[in-house]
């Protein structure tokens, strides 16, 4: 192997956040007597790498287990090195990105890739491969496009072979078709480190490897990547495959703005030809919004629309400017416009996309993971029964995308106008993750509310010995926002009734309902929870005491909890009176003032510590409330009724363990701020 270090020149203004054509990187972990992978790899082939070759850059590793696999036995050191790396334990898996996304094949969905696509990479990778005879070499070269990350990698170049084809299943799983399977990496498994280099600037790489008799050399294709070591995230990747792409998008820092009717929103946007010779380019504006809305994008002070796209010749390491100019009517939405920029000369393109959000108060959120079953789609296959339960709450100012545009549109701040989320997840996975919990933080604490719904939330947050993906912050926000504990994965419920709690002031006017086997075969086991903190029931399963849903406020933000999909309830109806309900309660008046008068004459227990009987002062009890004592972790250990007028309660500590507790009012909406009691025996 040598190294060679190139330099080539750039336009000044290029920007420091240049972007390169991106390549998603899907390590696909497999086995031929795996039956689980013979159900999910077709659904995986179809509706992720077949409708993405310029998109997806697919590796499939074969595992020792569960059986025999004569892919995993031509190479097993490399096999085994790859599955210790990212710690897999069970097949099938994928690993999108190096820890973009891992799960099972049927979790990731189109919006998984076009996502990874949009964020981009300053870095692009090129491959090219010479056949000597017997011999090849291959030469890698990583370009600087933009300002380099910060980090330490290493260049893992991955010899393919694609496919790979038995007349006779060589496993026990039935396959005989196994795409882009793992044969070598070069020089080795641990690849070469590599400085990335400056802006402007290029490093070579090359390789020479031998053919090996057990490969169809027909098949045979590179891949190469850039990964870090720490975090093992993938910067980007380049093959023998790739098309010639000299264009690139530097796509706006704010890619979410918050839009108001009849003003102008506007996106800032640079394009470059990074080629060495003149090259043309078509650009284009697509939009996703109401009718009412209109848009255009300007280049060289021409203005263009949807249905004009423009014709430009870019000079050599040229940039040209683009903005994206967009007004919203009077219609609500989350406006989707995507800028592409297409060369005639190479027949390919790069896209950047923005989005604006005008009008809405109440927003549908649908997870873009994939279904339970393996089955194509997402949960904006029940976005219309969110839909229409807000129509039928009388909502007029509601809008829909689907979590990564919410997660971005929090972090862009283009969110402050939404008062209430409805978070749709149904059966898809993974439920949360860090990200969307911590923008879903953000979103609650500024005064906000959420209604979740989703039949396998609590097993996936929380059962991560059978394939949840829960971490330490999707579990934390499940347990103090959500105000639940996940009990177990509940049993085959299809036809039990949802029950309300009728002495639920906010949801007690709800009527049963019936719940179906929306999904069909086994798959129907809606989670059973408990509330904990300031969490409280408001629907059990049947007759039993089996809790599937709860309500949680702290005074600042509500939500509510639904463990069955909304898909899953009985009828039109039902969907509409699960909605409704919530959107009332969560536009309800909580009553502040009155409610905040009976805080004030909320005092200190006396005596304190407590040994048995302790008095709890207050005065401006002007409603009906509840006592509530917890501990230090939020659970409630006591509650007592608190009849309006009432001056003094006495409580009885003398059952709950000894330690430090907080005792605080509510009237079932509102909490209030909890004041410090220690018990002691």
């Amino acid at each position: 192997m040598k190294k060679v270090t190139l330099l080539f020149a750039l336009a000044i203004g290029t920007g420091a956040f240049a972007q390169a054509p991106k390549y998603v990187v899907l390590e696909q972990f497999t086995q031929a007597s795996c039956g689980p992978c013979a159900q999910q790899n077709p659904g995986f082939d179809a509706t992720i790498l077949t409708p993405n070759p310029n998109k997806v850059r697919h590796i499939a590793v074969h595992t020792s287990w569960p059986g025999t696999d004569p892919m995993y036995n031509y190479n097993t050191t490399e096999s085994a090195a790859q599955v210790s790396l990212y710690g897999i334990t069970g097949v099938p898996h994928v690993v999108m990105q190096g820890n973009a996304k891992k799960g099972a094949p049927s979790s990731f969905t189109q919006f998984d890739i076009d996502n990874e696509i949009n964020k981009g990479s300053p870095i692009k990778v090129k491959v090219v491969d010479t056949d000597n005879g017997s011999t090849h070499t291959a030469v890698v070269t990583v370009s600087s496009w933009g300002a380099p990350p910060s980090g330490t990698y290493k260049l893992k170049t991955v010899i393919l072979e694609n496919p790979i084809t038995y007349s006779v299943a060589p496993g026990s799983n039935g396959e005989k078709v196994f795409p882009n399977v793992y044969r070598k990496m070069l020089p080795n498994t641990s690849g070469d480190a590599i400085t990335l280099p400056t802006q402007g600037n290029s490093v070579s790489y090359t390789y020479t490897y031998t053919e090996d008799a057990a490969w169809v050399l027909n098949n045979i294709h590179l891949v190469s990547y850039l990964q870090e070591t720490s975090t093992k995230a993938i910067l980007n990747a380049g093959s023998t495959k790739d098309p010639v792409v000299n264009g690139s998008i530097t796509p706006p820092t704010t890619a979410v703005k918050a839009g108001v009717n009849a003003q102008q929103s506007n996106f800032s946007i640079t394009t470059t030809n990074f080629g060495t010779a003149n090259e043309q380019f078509v650009y284009s504006l697509t939009a996703t919004c109401p009718n009412d809305w209109t848009s255009n994008f300007v280049i060289n002070s021409n203005t263009y629309t949807t249905s004009s796209p423009c014709t430009l010749t870019v000079n050599a390491a040229q940039t040209i400017p683009v903005a994206i100019n967009v007004t919203p009517g009077p219609t609500p939405a989350v406006g989707k416009f995507v800028l592409t920029m297409f060369s005639t000369t190479n027949n390919s393109s790069m896209t950047a996309t923005v989005y604006v959000i005008a009008g809405i108060t109440d927003l549908v959120v649908s997870n873009a993971a994939g279904k339970g079953d393996g089955s194509a789609g997402s949960a904006l296959t029940w976005e219309g029964d969110f839909v229409n339960g807000l129509i039928a709450a009388g909502c007029t100012s509601y809008g829909k995308t689907e979590h990564n545009v919410f997660v971005r549109a929090v972090s862009d701040g283009a969110i402050s106008a939404v008062k209430n989320i409805y978070y749709n997840i149904g059966w898809t996975f993974p439920a949360f993750n860090d990200n969307t919990v911590a923008q879903l933080t953000t979103f609650l604490n500024s005064g906000k509310c959420m209604f979740v719904s989703g039949q396998d939330i609590g097993w996936d947050t929380w059962d991560l010995t059978n394939g949840g993906n829960g971490t330490v912050n999707t579990q934390a926000f499940y347990t103090n926002f959500l105000g639940a504990t996940y009990v177990n994965d509940g049993t085959t419920t299809a036809g039990v009734a949802l029950t309300t709690q009728t002495s639920d002031p906010e949801f007690g006017t709800v009527p049963n309902t019936t719940l179906i086997n929306y999904y069909g075969g086994t798959y129907f086991f809606p989670d059973e929870i408990n509330p904990t903190g300031t969490g409280v029931t408001i629907f059990k399963y049947g007759s039993t005491s089996k809790v599937g849903g709860v309500r949680n406020t702290n005074g600042t933000w509500k939500t509510v909890y639904l463990c069955p999909g909304v898909e899953q309830l009985a009828n039109t109806t039902a969907k509409n009176n699960m909605i409704t309900a919530s959107y009332n309660w969560f536009n309800k008046s909580t009553g502040t003032e009155e409610f905040d008068r009976a805080m004030l004459g909320l005092g200190q227990n006396y005596p304190n510590p407590s040994n048995g009987l302790t008095a709890i002062p207050m005065s401006k009890v002007e409603t009906d409330m509840t006592l509530q004592v917890i501990d230090l972790a939020g659970r409630v250990v006591m509650q007592q009724k608190v009849a309006k007028g009432t001056e003094l309660v006495n409580i009885n500590t003398s059952g709950i363990d000894a330690g430090m507790y907080m005792y605080r009012l509510t009237d079932g909406s509102t909490v209030s701020k909890a004041k410090p009691m220690q018990v002691v025996h």
